[in-house]
């Protein structure tokens, strides 16, 4: 589903902002180059993406692993109804997460929102990695599934909303 995506990236408009605004071509390449200055010059773009980086490295890859985790820790019989659950409980969790950052909109401390999801998210797939009954385990990947979409969806906002308006959409 990505491959189609992927090929339309040359055709989009690449268009750099001068002082009037008005805008001019330019490459993709320059285009990267200039995203990459930003986020070198600034730190709080610059820890945002690390933070992004670190969840989307260590926390989210859970719900690929969670065939094995149905398959040593419940019953094997039952496997896809377990399955099924707990890809269940991470979508509602997504959702709930979802509708939760919408409603922060203006937070006075967004890090505090975004730490709270980090540790959410980490400490649900302990959880989840102890449990061996199904009630647990679904508790546990619905948090999961809540902090991490929490994180990454406000995280990239959080970008966003720190990023010029010529440099959107390159950064993240």
């Amino acid at each position: 589903s990505f491959i189609p995506l992927l090929a339309c990236i040359p055709s989009l408009p690449l268009t750099k902002f001068n002082k009037e605004g008005k805008s001019k071509k330019t490459g993709i390449i320059q285009s990267a180059l200039d995203g990459l200055k930003f986020v070198r010059k600034e730190l709080d773009v610059r820890v945002l993406l690390m933070l992004l980086a670190f969840v989307m490295l260590l926390g989210m890859p859970f719900q690929a692993l969670l065939p094995v985790f149905v398959r040593t820790h419940l019953n094997l019989e039952s496997g896809h109804i377990f399955y099924a659950s707990l890809l269940s409980a991470a979508s509602l969790g997504g959702f709930c997460s979802s509708l939760i950052g919408f409603k922060q909109g203006k937070m006075s401390r967004p890090g505090l929102l975004l730490i709270i999801a980090s540790l959410t998210l980490g400490l649900s797939i302990l959880v989840l990695v102890s449990s061996g009954v199904i009630h647990w385990a679904c508790l546990a990947v619905f948090f999961a599934g809540a902090g991490g979409t929490l994180v990454i969806n406000y995280d990239n906002a959080l970008i966003e909303k720190n990023t010029p308006m010529e440099l959107q959409g390159r950064i993240a």
